[in-house]
């Protein structure tokens, strides 16, 4: 399975239940569940994007999502931050402490 093909129809839930099947979903599946009107994902592979692709619309009722679509960034621009600080220092054999106000 490519990676599109798992993000367009083998999304799996983040908890999975020992000895029960594995249930897959479509990220059309998974936005209706969670309201969530329309999105956009990039993969990108060694600095590249392998592939991009749009879905669903800007709000309910709203223009369809396009490679122009603005989205805002809210709580996930903590854990992008969070990895790329990692990465920084992932070749250092110790982790620096710092204090941000």
């Amino acid at each position: 399975m490519t990676s599109r093909d798992c993000i367009e129809h083998g999304l799996v839930p983040a908890l999975q239940v020992k000895g029960r099947a594995l249930e897959t979903f479509a990220i059309g599946d998974r936005l209706q569940r969670y309201s969530v009107p329309g999105a956009a994902v990039a993969v990108v592979r060694d600095g590249e994007v392998e592939w991009s692709a749009e879905y669903g619309v800007t709000t309910t009722g709203g223009t369809r999502v396009d490679a122009t679509t603005l989205f805002q960034a809210a709580s996930i621009s903590k854990a992008v931050a969070a990895v790329g600080v990692m990465r920084s220092e992932e070749h250092t054999s110790e982790l620096q402490s710092h204090s941000f106000i």
